[in-house]
């Protein structure tokens, strides 16, 4: 509210408000009052810089937008002094109205300091009495932006100055703060870069507030160099003087996982790239462990592997920590090998730049004892050996304790996981008398040799196949089979017999057992042989590949039949080669 009053005793002309600029305000007839809206400008007691008049009651507001505060600067200022100013004054409220706090009561010829609001809002007061005038005061005004502008959260995006890519105001003075899920961290990259040097800078915390570490306060027009937090949350303070204004800053930012990411004790399982069968993410640095109880190893085997080559890459070390020996770095699109380690641990680290992404990798990886003979389970691996011609292979179990099933018709599937010439094969009974049947083969359900053994208490029986094979399935049944099967150490001694080229190719033969899997689109049956090659668990034996429909089937089995009119390539390893007669 705007309020003009005079005594009875003088008259007066009136009163001038002197504004430069172009203002938004609101004039009354007398001209001693207004609403300012406009960024910048000047207010003046009336006359100025005349003396003003006797018995002058003014008011004026400036109002800036919301987010917004405003800066005062007297460039003069001369009235008449009164210790609590009775006489002439000039009242500062900091709001809209004379309701809010008060910044000040002025008088004399002292020049009031400058002034920065801590609303939107400024209310003046402006009253002389009847005796001495003076010239009054003139001062300026200026919006500026301050306070907390927000936070982000979303995994990407730009944080600019206020205004950008024109310049930021004078007297800015805001904030900003990131923050990634728990587990990640977040990438600061700068695509431009000026303020005015020494006095406009955005400082930078490693964390939710200022409380936290400094990474940097910059200013100038050098480009600050990319920032990786150490924490899931920065912060930032940016503020400027009253002088030179320039463009300010923009900066992308990313989220992405760092840190380690667990210790797998599980006996067996899998681990994979962050997303997973999504692309992995720019700037990832990750971690894993697993770790096998004392006197147990671990066998890796990879599924899948595709990185940028040479850029993102996965190290895996021979056992706790980064300073145990190292496995080897891979990337690219070839898969590992497998891998079975020399102690209980493997350890692992996943870094990728900030260019491509792929799938990345998937592995699985499976618990075995480092013995000549254990506790008998479900999955056979190969054991080490000094003996560089022989490979021991051990039934995995948790104990050297008997392993036991009253159910009747029981029967133990063992795969090898590899294919082996196998010499011979030893049981050893538990406290009573068994008779067991063991079946070997190529192929799941297709066993090709067969015995009887029958231990004693206590004792051991082996067997010395005729056929050496190769072979990868073993099928071990109580005798009769109406009894349970009752066995405390089943061992399987060979040599290995890798599944690899050379293979022949058939056509005319259409395969009777379904497939595994298909995959999708392949180019060559060279490709599909690979395939088969890396397919593990379950076994691939036979592979097909259909030219007309770039796709290859996996088969763990040889069985086929004769089919003319088929055109699809049957891909046939050398350890195979007698499942066919062709």
């Amino acid at each position: 509210m705007a309020v003009f009053s005079t005594d009875v005793r003088r008259r007066f002309i009136g009163l001038v408000l002197v504004i430069s600029g172009t203002l938004g305000y609101t004039m009354a007839t007398n001209g001693c009052l207004g609403l300012f809206t406009d960024p910048y400008g000047v207010i003046t007691s009336p006359n100025y810089p005349q003396n003003y008049s006797h018995d002058t009651s003014c008011e004026w507001v400036i109002r800036a937008q919301e987010g917004k505060r405003i800066k005062l600067d007297f460039t003069s200022f001369e009235m008449e002094y009164h210790s609590s100013c009775n006489y002439d004054y000039l009242h500062i409220f900091n709001g809209p109205s004379t309701s809010y706090p008060s910044i000040g009561k002025f008088c004399g010829t002292t020049t009031p300091s400058g002034f920065r609001s801590q609303s939107n809002s400024v209310y003046f007061v402006f009253k002389t009495d009847y005796t001495y005038t003076f010239r009054g005061f003139s001062l300026t005004y200026l919006f500026f932006t301050q306070g907390f502008l927000g936070e982000f959260t979303n995994p990407y995006g730009v944080i600019t100055s206020p205004n950008y890519p024109l310049d930021y105001e004078n007297y800015t003075d805001c904030e900003w703060a990131i923050r990634a899920q728990e587990g990640k961290r977040i990438k600061l990259d700068f695509t431009s870069f000026i303020t005015e040097n020494n006095h406009d800078c955005l400082e930078i915390f490693n964390g939710p507030s200022t409380s936290y570490p400094s990474i940097g306060k910059f200013c100038g027009s050098a480009t600050p160099s990319g920032f990786r937090s150490q924490s899931n949350s920065v912060y930032f303070v940016f503020k400027t003087d009253g002088s030179v204004t320039n463009r300010g800053f923009s900066l992308t930012y990313m989220f992405f996982t760092q840190g380690f990411l667990g210790e797998l004790t599980n006996p067996y399982g899998v681990i994979t790239s962050p997303n997973y069968p999504g692309d992995y993410e720019s700037y990832t640095d990750c971690e894993w462990a697993i770790r096998a109880q004392e006197g147990k190893r671990i066998k890796l085997d990879f599924t899948y592997f595709k990185t940028e080559d040479c850029e993102d890459n996965l190290e895996i070390f021979n056992g706790p920590s980064i300073s145990s020996p190292f496995i080897g770095k891979f990337c690219g699109s070839a898969t590992p090998s497998g891998f079975r380690s020399q102690s209980n641990s493997v350890y692992f680290v996943f870094q990728t730049d900030g260019s491509v992404t792929y799938r990345g990798f998937s592995l699985t990886y499976v618990f075995f004892t480092q013995v000549s003979s254990v506790a008998i389970g479900k999955t056979a691996i190969q054991t080490d050996t000094a003996n560089e011609d022989w490979s021991f292979l051990a039934v995995d179990g948790l104990s050297d304790t008997c392993s036991t099933t009253t159910s009747i018709n029981a029967e133990w599937m063992l795969d090898l996981t590899e294919y082996y010439l196998i010499e011979e094969v030893s049981i050893h009974s538990s406290v009573e008398a068994k008779s067991y049947e063991i079946e070997m083969g190529l192929a799941r359900g297709k066993y090709e040799a067969a015995a009887i053994l029958s231990p004693s208490a206590f004792s051991s029986a082996t067997w010395r196949p005729t056929s050496k094979g190769p072979y990868r399935h073993v099928r071990v049944m109580a005798k009769p089979q109406n009894q349970p099967l009752t066995i405390c150490e089943l061992q399987i001694k060979g040599s290995e017999q890798p599944k690899t080229p050379p293979f022949r190719v058939f056509t005319g033969i259409a395969m009777s057992n379904p497939p595994l899997r298909t995959v999708a689109p392949v180019e060559s049956q060279i490709e599909c042989s690979s395939i088969c090659l890396r397919q593990k668990i379950p076994a691939c034996v036979t592979a097909q590949f259909d030219q007309a429909e770039k796709r290859c089937a996996l088969f763990d089995g040889c069985e086929h039949t004769d089919s003319p009119g088929n055109e699809k390539k049957t891909v046939v390893f050398a350890v195979a080669a007698n499942c066919f007669t062709k």
